[in-house]
């Protein structure tokens, strides 16, 4: 139904980020790319929307540790672009971002498997990340992603004066200055796994990560402006899957990437 453009998958040592390079001790695992081209947008009435774009990168970051050892933060992190007709016509989209899965600590007890779960700010408030089911992501009560209290809807998506660029030396804020290009876009990067004495609690606890998310791309006048009881509020434009997964292994002393959420976290 929808024209693939690009997609890719690559396992290496070394590729170009969204950062160029500004991430020191970082190291790319994975880089995922693709491209959606509205060309049924006479069923969803959304001509002046072109096409949106998807980068998603899963890294490693090292942690020099006080005793001179190396230890690791694991995290995700993602692009989020649209491309519209006109500079006009670009208010008329937003994203909303729905998620699923949880955060949580784990540590060994006399030889059994223990956890605890984190806690994250979620609409206007301090809840446990464990999210059973598909939950709107947003700090806030407005559902679209990257909104600000008081603000425009687009007042934080960005845009890059460099095209095709997500660097922060070049980007700007929508609502601070507007761009002389129909694009903008917006970034989230997830929770960290880590296995690094800095970050890891007292009693040998890992920090692990099995979180799957949606980041949609909607007609504005489709999203209320207050969080709707029912997920399934609007037919989106289209939905991109991108998920995080970094779980501690006790047994084996390592990380590992379930492609399916966890136990601990359903």
């Amino acid at each position: 139904m929808f024209k693939k453009l690009a997609f890719f998958v690559l396992v290496l040592s070394v590729v170009p980020s969204m950062t160029h390079g500004q991430d020191k001790g970082l190291k790319l695992l994975s880089r995922s790319h693709y491209i959606f081209e509205n060309t049924n947008c006479q069923e969803t009435s959304s001509c002046s929307l072109k096409e949106a774009e998807f980068l998603v990168e899963d890294y490693r970051q090292a942690i020099l540790e006080k005793d001179g050892s190396t230890g690791y933060n694991y995290a995700t992190r993602l692009v989020a672009k649209y491309r519209t007709d006109s500079l006009a016509s670009l208010e008329d989209y937003v994203f909303v971002e729905f998620i699923k899965g949880c955060v949580f600590t784990s540590r060994m007890e006399n030889g059994v498997l223990k956890y605890d779960y984190i806690s994250t700010p979620h609409l206007n408030a301090n809840v446990t990340y464990k999210f059973t089911e598909w939950t709107i992501d947003s700090y806030d009560l407005d559902p679209v992603y990257n909104s600000l209290p008081g603000e425009s809807r687009h007042a934080a998506y960005r845009w890059n004066e460099t095209p095709g660029s997500t660097s922060a030396e070049t980007e700007h804020f929508y609502g601070k200055m507007r761009p002389d290009i129909p694009e903008l876009y917006v970034t989230d990067r997830s929770a960290p796994a880590n296995d690094s004495n800095v970050f890891r609690f007292l009693n040998g606890n890992f920090q692990n990560v099995s979180v799957a998310f949606k980041m949609c791309i909607y007609k504005t006048t489709d999203v209320p402006e207050s969080m709707p009881q029912d997920v399934n509020f609007a037919k989106p434009i289209y939905c991109y899957e991108w998920a995080s997964s970094y779980v501690y292994n006790h047994e084996s002393a390592k990380f590992e990437y379930p492609r399916e959420i966890v136990p601990a976290c359903r």
